[in-house]
């Protein structure tokens, strides 16, 4: 699937200035309506809030949710219909012009500049201060928010020359929706070509072979190919089918019967497409359908809102004309306000990635209202003043009246933009602080007030919050129990099977409690302080004197979908869980969640002298490495051979059953690599998740297992070079012995072990150990409490950032609903998940690879070395050359995702890459 843009054209977004016809007042309201959509719902998800928890954890509360759900899937067809209004608004406003001669090159040049460049060099130049400010604040985090490009200066100077995305495959403009200028520079051209060198009748033939390039180019041109690429067909075939409306609406005017057959087969086919596309499980933007969207639908669209009378009438109305002169406004403004909101934000508390605030109703209102007015302000005292001034100087235009002082407004209006920019996130960061989280003393206990997530609690003398990490839970402690409190959120409408799946299939579960020592004492549901609680109460036998031992789950309903979940670790049972519930007070979540948790990196003093030599290569290298996972030499020598390349890491697995297979890792430093070696606390290779857990045994402190342990550590000691260890990864899934869930649903337990397991190698001498944290991109079971933070062992204990994502393929996809994902869709995600707080980190992928199954896994791997080296934080990158295969009973010999590097198109590309890559 190509990379697709989802920014709206700007020039559909305003109607042109020179003239006014009355056709123009219904396609108004289709210009309000893109803008409007586009800014606020459809790039809502990109650009203000976050996309995981926008739609697990905030629907409930969030304004028309589902409309939203709804936009998220079909929105980026809006861009294509604000082509096809384009192509029919210039057309209307200059056809003629140009034709007779009326309008010449250099005029038509300066009309359209006048129009679209000085509100885009304004927006430029205030994203550039931003971009500014954030390199001065030397904060990765802010930097890649305000502007994501490595090549600032470069990008800055083609977004000036309105060349922001012609010879880049990824938009690095600085106000990101302006990219589509880039590409309205070419139909322009094209377009005053091919109106101005036509012979009478031929126009319309001239437009369809236009359109029909540019469907070609969608087609066989791949996005990135400079100047005349996937993105520029798709402005001329939007752009021109729009022309091509025009002719087709001209030609009806005169003819009523035909205008009425015309309306009555565009009603039945916009109608059937729209079933259609309704009705699809699913739908995947592609030439295919645009193509059809643009024969059946938009054009279609246009006759209908233009030659139904009623229709035409009401979208002619005041509101919706005065929206459509504000929608180019809208376009450009809404990144530049957002981006200043939350730079502001983080100027004050430190923190950029709020989830819990951005994606709140109280942020989107404050953002619409001040966009708008901002809008307002910007088109009627800042871009008709200028537009008239250039007109005036440049073709011909009536001069501006010099008693209004237009520079004295345009003075006024960028200083009111800033302030209508900064006053709402000012507001909101003063009222969500103040009292979000109080702590006092109330009748001889600890009242705890925490509004973010909706509740008061009551908890004995002596008892501490601890918000490091408040986005996800709140924890109460005291010297003998402590309790973590989150507010969760069911995205099924059985909230009740949710939690017994996704939080308890395991406590729950007999054997598992069996094979673990641990007792059930209470397995209820009970009405405590009236509200019917789910209670669940273990005994974990074995544990240190000094460990919790007695651990009760409690879960109760805060609103339709949403429920609170505590969680209390007790060394004696007690019956504080009883009070502290009892004690619970429930209202309307409000404020802002501001975790305190400094993830930075302090790198080990004990390292050998080789091991920081290779951690700082590593950490300070403008380019990526690539390794591999492979453990047959003779395939590693064949593969390496097609691929006219050598590895530079290799990856493997050791389990607490296995023998450190010190020669075949000696001879991987022998050949000249480095080993990235993933430790994992399993003895079953995580297929017996309901068996023992070695993770509960290395926490009790068992001596054998602990021996095991030991053994790895020396066996990295005496290899003697520097190893990165990748313990424990994908943490926070529900598909591994050592996950959360699996242990007693308790990150804690997983932060004590790997500590544990760093300081053995720290006693046992392995100094060249360099350790990797490798958390899953996604919380699987997606609760706050299962958060990925919550599994972070500190910055003395971890020194790399492991990301992993795979493009699984599409075997799985009617089990659940895998999709074919590109590379950058993935780290997209990845980048944003992870930059705010590991932004000091060097990044490994340790693992990643595309399936064949689904997609074309030579353009994946081709779009991959493309895209990579634009994540600064990439440092290297492992290829899994192994494949999965089906776990169904009698399928157990088919390939599920082959990943592996066999076929010969794969590896030329793969080959070309790599040589390309070494090349820059």
């Amino acid at each position: 699937m190509q990379d697709i843009k989802t920014e709206a054209p700007p020039e559909t977004l305003a109607a042109s200035a020179d003239v006014r016809f009355p056709e123009t007042r219904a396609l108004d309201a289709l210009r309000a309506f893109g803008a409007i959509t586009l800014a606020f719902i459809f790039h809502h998800l990109y650009y203000v809030g976050d996309n995981e928890a926008f739609f697990t954890a905030v629907p409930p509360v969030f304004p028309f949710a589902q409309l939203f759900k709804a936009i998220r899937v079909y929105g980026e067809y809006i861009v294509d219909l604000m082509y096809c209004v384009s192509g029919f608004t210039i057309c209307l406003a200059y056809k003629a012009k140009i034709a007779d001669g009326t309008i010449r090159a250099k005029n038509f040049a300066v009309r359209r500049a006048a129009r679209l460049y000085p509100l885009h060099l304004l927006t430029l130049i205030l994203t550039g201060l931003m971009t500014l400010a954030a390199v001065i604040s030397d904060s990765p985090a802010l930097s890649t928010q305000v502007h994501d490009a490595s090549d600032t200066i470069a990008s800055f100077v083609r977004s000036v020359f309105l060349a922001q995305d012609i010879w880049t495959r990824r938009s690095s403009a600085f106000n990101d929706p302006s990219w589509t200028l880039s590409f309205y520079l070419i139909v322009y051209i094209i377009f005053y070509a091919v109106v101005q060198r036509s012979k009478p009748g031929s126009t319309v033939l001239r437009f369809a072979i236009c359109a029909a390039v540019g469907t070609m180019l969608m087609k066989f041109i791949p996005d990135g190919t400079p100047v005349v690429n996937y993105e520029s067909g798709r402005a001329a075939a939007g752009f021109f089918s729009g022309c091509l409306t025009f002719e087709l609406h001209r030609a009806l005017s005169s003819r009523p019967r035909a205008r009425r057959v015309c309306v009555v087969v565009s009603a039945c086919a916009a109608a059937a497409l729209l079933c259609a596309l309704v009705s699809s499980a699913q739908v995947r933007y592609s030439t295919a359908v645009v193509l059809s969207m643009r024969l059946f639908f938009f054009p279609p669209v246009l006759i209908l809102v233009l030659n139904i009378k009623p229709l035409s009438r009401f979208l002619s109305l005041r509101p919706f004309g005065w929206l459509g002169n504000l929608s180019f406004s809208i376009y450009l403004w809404h990144l530049p306000v957002v981006t200043f909101m939350k730079i502001l934000v983080f100027a004050v508390s430190g923190e950029l990635k709020m989830t819990a605030w951005t994606a709140s109703p109280m942020f989107f209102y404050c953002w619409v209202i001040s966009v708008v007015i901002i809008s307002h302000m910007s088109h009627y005292y800042f871009e008709r003043r200028v537009q008239k001034r250039v007109l005036a100087a440049f073709a011909g235009g009536a001069p501006p009246n010099p008693g209004k002082r237009p520079g004295i407004r345009v003075a006024v209006f960028i200083l009111a933009a800033v302030c209508f920019a900064s006053a709402p996130a000012v507001l909101l960061r003063v009222l969500a602080a103040k009292g979000a989280f109080e702590a006092t003393e109330k009748d001889g206990a600890a009242l705890f007030i925490n509004r973010p997530d909706g509740y008061s609690i009551e908890l004995p003398l002596g008892f501490a919050a601890d918000l490091s990490l408040a986005s996800s839970v709140t924890r109460y402690i005291s010297d003998d129990l402590d309790v973590t409190v989150s507010r969760e959120w069911s995205p099924y409408d059985d909230v009740d099977g949710y939690i017994a799946h996704y939080l308890n299939r395991f406590i729950t579960d007999e054997g598992w409690r069996a094979a673990n020592d641990i007792d059930l004492l209470a397995d209820t549901t009970e009405n405590i302080g009236g509200r019917a609680c789910r209670v669940i109460s273990l005994r974990v036998n074995g544990l240190p004197e000094n460990a919790p031992g007695i651990y009760t789950y409690v879960t109760l309903s805060a609103g339709t979908r949403a429920f609170l979940r505590l969680m209390f670790r007790e060394r004696a049972e007690g019956g504080v869980w009883r009070r502290a519930v009892e004690s619970l007070e429930l209202f309307s979540p409000s404020g802002l969640k501001i975790s305190t948790l400094d993830p930075t990196p302090v790198l080990p003093e004990t390292w050998t002298p080789e091991t920081r030599e290779y951690f700082e290569k590593l950490r300070d290298s403008e380019s990526v490495e690539f390794g591999i996972f492979e453990r047959s030499r003779d395939e590693l020598d064949s593969l390496e051979a097609a691929l006219n390349y050598k590895f530079q890491v290799m990856l493997d697995y050791l389990h607490l059953d296995s023998t450190f297979p010190l020669e075949y890792y000696e001879w991987i430093y022998a050949s000249g690599r480095t080993l990235e070696l993933t430790l994992q606390t399993t003895d079953s290779n995580n297929l017996d998740l309901f068996g023992r857990s070695p993770m509960l045994d290395i926490y009790r402190g068992d001596a054998d297992t602990l021996e095991l342990v030991r053994g790895f550590a020396r066996g990295v000691k005496e290899l003697a070079r520097p190893v990165l260890i990748r313990l424990n990864n994908e943490m926070n899934t529900d598909w591994c012995s050592y996950s959360g869930i699996a242990n007693l649903s308790d990150p804690d337990i997983y932060v004590a072990v790997w500590r544990s397991v760093y300081d053995i190698f720290r006693e046992e001498g392995a100094d060249n150990a360099i350790w990797v944290w490798n958390p899953n991109n996604a919380n699987y079971p997606p609760c706050r409490w299962n958060n990925f933070m919550r599994y972070y062992p500190g910055g003395k204990y971890v020194q790399l950032l492991g990301v992993t994502g795979y493009n699984t393929g599409t075997y799985y996809s009617a089990e659940n609903s895998e999709t074919w994902r590109e590379f950058r869709e993935i780290y997209d995600e990845v980048q944003k998940e992870y930059e705010s707080a590991f932004g000091d980190f060097p990044w490994i992928i340790t693992e990643f690879a595309s399936s064949s199954f689904g997609g074309d896994k030579a353009k994946w791997i081709d779009g991959m070395f493309e895209s990579i080296g634009e994540y600064g934080q990439i440092k290297l990158a492992v290829w899994f050359n192994a494949n999965d295969y089906d776990t169904r009973e009698g399928r157990e010999e088919i390939v599920s995702r082959s990943y592996k590097l066999t076929d010969g198109a794969d590896l030329e590309v793969f080959r070309r890459g790599l040589e390309r890559f070494a090349g820059r």
